[in-house]
């Protein structure tokens, strides 16, 4: 907001001219890296609560004998008597058996949720239920794996979600701060790991990701489409790692699912590879 006010010549306290602000950050890579995101509760359907620890199995280095696996995001496993069939018709109702866990992990000072329960991608209702409820009980945020990641697999979906409530607390407050001082006028766009722009209002956490490697592959194809070539490398080195993507047909390639610090999460994303230095 400084550097608008200076380019724009606006002084403090004064409104700014009618602007459009496009924002890349990496405060959600950082966050996540750097486990400073929110405490979680995860509300998932019973019998399912230790899954985002055993998660597929699969592991970093095959062959170590002493394997550890990360360590998980989420503070605290509430399992919910709730239960849909396959199809999404319903076999067990939501009931208030999980509102006394609740309590207690609002009394441990955990306020934000996310919440992921079998075939919620065939049919939202029960997690929409539920975060109501948990939002009645005083949760200041609730993550749903139905919006996020409406698809098959619960697995993708909880992982989503309980990326998305962590980031939640410290990217809205980072939003919401530059909004204010851009004033009503503005207006305000994310770069997503898509390589698009998002509007504040309708910006999810997760989807900030990876917006710096995809700014670059967009710079990159854009650049390469300009100089009349349709497949190109982009090559995005920096300080600390460089980041390699393929452009074919003039724009990047998409992927559905990508592993940020160790943590798989289902975003839409330009397909970049990320290397050390």
């Amino acid at each position: 907001v400084l550097g608008a006010r200076l380019l724009t010549g606006t002084g403090f306290g004064q409104p700014f001219p009618p602007i459009e602000f496009r924002l890349g950050t990496t405060r959600g890579t950082n966050a996540l890296l750097e486990r400073k995101g929110a405490p979680v509760a995860l509300f998932i359907t019973r019998g399912f609560g230790d899954l985002p620890v055993i998660r597929d199995q699969r592991r970093a280095d095959l062959f170590a004998l002493n394997h550890r696996r990360p360590a998980p995001l989420h503070a605290r496993v509430i399992e919910v008597d709730e239960r849909l069939a396959a199809d999404g018709s319903g076999l067990n109702p939501l009931g208030v058996e999980f509102e006394s866990a609740a309590r207690d992990a609002l009394a441990a000072g955990i306020r934000i949720a996310a919440v992921a329960l079998l075939h919620s991608y065939r049919n939202p209702m029960p997690e929409r239920a539920l975060r109501d409820r948990l939002l009645a009980l005083g949760f200041g945020h609730v993550s749903l794996s139905s919006e996020l990641a409406p698809f098959i697999k619960l697995l993708p979906r909880t992982e989503s979600a309980i990326v998305d409530a962590t980031l939640a607390p410290v990217l809205s407050a980072f939003v919401e701060n530059i909004g204010r001082g851009l004033g009503i006028d503005s207006s305000f766009l994310i770069m997503t790991s898509a390589g698009g722009l998002e509007p504040a209002a309708s910006f999810r956490p997760k989807d900030s990701l990876l917006a710096g490697p995809a700014g670059g592959v967009v710079g990159a194809a854009t650049s390469a489409r300009a100089l009349g070539y349709s497949k190109s490398i982009a090559f995005d080195m920096g300080g600390t790692s460089t980041d390699v993507a393929l452009v074919l047909g003039g724009e990047p390639q998409p992927a559905a699912q990508r592993e940020v610090a160790g943590y798989p999460v289902r975003l839409p994303s330009v397909d970049v590879h990320t290397i050390g230095a």
